[in-house]
């Protein structure tokens, strides 16, 4: 017991060099400040050594913290890194894939916007959305750095799922009468392939954005 408080001494788990926290340690006149005074031997003992003072855990460093974070963004960064690949592909003059995904006249005309713009540039955006979900596994951050990372993420997976979603729902209901513009080929591959492909690496983003912001210190 805290001799002239009636509360029992605050000892934190063994830290370094086997030191704990424990109250009869601390100056005398402080010990005998009852409630106030044991409230002030705490805030004393967390200036002095925040690693050993009550409810802190010193086996948990920045580092272990880090290590815990869920990996996520690498299979994020994997999948941007397959579609870019797939885009460089396209870009380049291949074919394969192509019409069913955007379709039998881009694919077979290849204007220079869409060349540039719709592959070369996708390209360009995926590798950098490569580089970012895996930032958000290996970047220290904190504070309000960290919570506007997790923002982009967040919002740059809802945006790929909420594509994969609505257009699944668009070809498979006819609602629009978009399957029927687009023909039977392609609408089968988006159905099959590409909506949840999008929704796959939009799920994958959301989740690493989602462990970057929960692993937060």
């Amino acid at each position: 017991m805290l001799r002239g408080t009636g509360f029992p001494v605050a000892r934190a788990p063994i830290g370094q060099g086997g030191e704990g926290f424990d109250l009869h340690r601390l100056p005398a006149r402080r010990r005998g400040e009852g409630v106030q005074g044991h409230r002030a031997d705490i805030r004393h003992e967390l200036r002095r050594n925040p690693a050993t003072a009550p409810g802190v855990d010193p086996t948990v460093t920045d580092d272990t913290a880090h290590a815990a974070r869920p990996r996520w963004g690498y299979l994020a960064a994997l999948w941007c890194l397959l579609f870019a690949v797939l885009h460089l592909y396209w870009a380049l003059g291949g074919t394969l894939g192509l019409a069913s995904s955007a379709g039998a006249e881009l694919a077979s005309r290849r204007p220079s916007w869409f060349v540039l713009g719709g592959l070369w540039g996708v390209a360009v955006v995926l590798l950098i959305g490569a580089g970012f979900c895996a930032g958000m596994v290996r970047w220290r951050l904190s504070g309000t750095l960290q919570r506007a990372v997790a923002v982009l993420g967040w919002l740059g997976g809802a945006v790929l799922l909420a594509r994969g979603v609505l257009v699944e729902l668009l070809l498979a209901t006819d609602a629009t009468g978009l399957a029927t513009e687009v023909g039977a080929e392609q609408t089968r591959w988006s159905l099959f392939l590409w909506n949840p492909w999008f929704v796959l690496g939009g799920a994958l983003v959301l989740l690493a954005a989602n462990g970057l912001h929960r692993g937060r210190g």
